[in-house]
């Protein structure tokens, strides 16, 4: 399914930002650009790479930065032999920061958080700060300017996952901002004040912080991620105790952010990422358990042989469950949604499709805003037994 959407900006979410963006009519459309760098990128040794250099060349050529990452989108959508669009996401924020290092606030207000997973955030972000970090004078003056970032406003409509992409992209931002001091970006993350509003509470507006700072420090992407952390990387034998030395909340974070270590060598089996349920609350361990499954179906790609290997390890009162969180990665990255219902067809085959379609129908109404028409779309494919109460939830 295609999303048609307003481009609905971070700067939606931000005091001062209440306008949506409109993207500037351009003669080529999206997908036309998409298939000609598709097509440019088909032979090339790392296609990731590839579309990383080619996206950002077109903010030269008229494309608006709104309207790239519906190009971005595409190129996902026709190439689906990998995740691409995060990472030109990442790449665009850069490149349009790079124009005007000054305008770096400016361009993550105006990055669609919605789309590619909110890479265009975290670009933007990691552009300004990593040529140079804050001095440490500079952090309490950083800290107050940065408080109310993510806040909700009240005439614009936003979903859940738009709050929590929006702290997340704080993570990266503090861990950038303080050259890859930990805990000066805990101290940040702790700081900000996050309100429960829209969906989210307060405290998984904070978890989501800290989720961005581990996705920093545990998976960087390029040499600049690695200078970063340079000196104290992890590996999946050394992580436990790394996650473990943190405060509950700042732990739960790191256990879950750590899954991508132990699933780097399927053939052994089913992965053993650290274990969610030794964290001290039942939200903390869904939390947990949720974000391991969702990357897992990223760095398999919705490889559903594997998924079936590793649901197979989930009690059976959790096994529809886990099929749900790991096919919901879609939703939030934002294509391919027919997914999540070709995992829960196979739960259902497997006698747990009930469990399966009741966590979509939960998972639906607090990935979308009420005004994106997909959400109406999304909860009418679900069987017909749970398309009113995905409808009728409420945010």
């Amino acid at each position: 399914m295609k999303k048609y959407v307003l481009v609905a900006c971070a700067g939606a979410l931000l005091v001062g930002s209440a306008a949506l963006v409109y993207v500037k009519h351009i003669h080529t459309t999206p997908e036309a650009y998409a298939k000609s760098i598709v097509a440019r990128c088909a032979s090339a040794a790392d296609r990731t790479q590839c579309y990383v250099d080619e996206v950002p060349k077109l903010l030269d050529q008229g494309v608006t930065f709104e309207h790239s990452f519906e190009v971005a989108y595409d190129i996902q959508e026709l190439d689906q032999t990998g995740e691409y669009c995060h990472r030109i996401g990442h790449a665009l924020g850069g490149a349009e920061v790079a124009k005007d290092p000054t305008k770096w606030k400016e361009v993550a207000r105006r990055t669609p958080l919605g789309e590619c997973l909110a890479g265009g955030l975290h670009g933007a972000f990691e552009e300004h700060f990593s040529k140079e970090s804050l001095a440490p004078s500079d952090i309490p003056a950083f800290k107050q300017e940065m408080r109310g970032f993510c806040d909700v406003q009240a005439d614009i409509p936003s979903s859940p996952v738009d709050l929590t992409m929006c702290s997340h992209g704080l993570g990266h931002l503090f861990v950038y901002a303080t050259a890859g001091d930990v805990q000066e970006s805990i101290d940040l993350c702790s700081s900000m004040n996050f309100k429960t509003e829209g969906g989210v509470t307060a405290e998984g507006q904070e978890l989501s912080c800290y989720d961005g700072m581990f996705m920093q420090l545990l998976e960087p992407h390029d040499s600049e991620d690695a200078a970063l952390i340079k000196g104290h990387e992890q590996t999946k034998d050394t992580v436990g105790a790394y996650c473990n030395a943190f405060a509950p909340l700042v732990q739960a974070a790191c256990i879950a952010r750590s899954a991508p270590l132990f699933y780097k060598d399927l053939n052994a089996g089913a992965p053993k990422p650290l274990d969610c349920n030794m964290l001290d609350s039942q939200r903390r361990r869904d939390s947990c358990l949720s974000t391991q499954l969702r990357l897992f179906a990223r760095d398999t790609f919705f490889n559903l042989d594997a998924t079936d290997d590793y649901c197979a390890t989930y009690p059976q009162n959790k096994r529809g469950w886990c099929y749900a969180s790991a096919g919901s990665f879609a939703f939030m990255s934002g294509y391919d949604y027919e997914q999540p219902y070709r995992f829960c067809a196979r739960a259902a085959a497997l006698g747990v499709g009930d469990q399966c379609y009741q966590t979509l129908a939960n998972i639906i109404p607090n990935t979308f805003r009420e005004d994106d028409p997909s959400r109406k779309e999304l909860c009418e494919k679900l069987p017909s037994a749970y398309v009113q109460a995905c409808i009728a939830q409420q945010q």
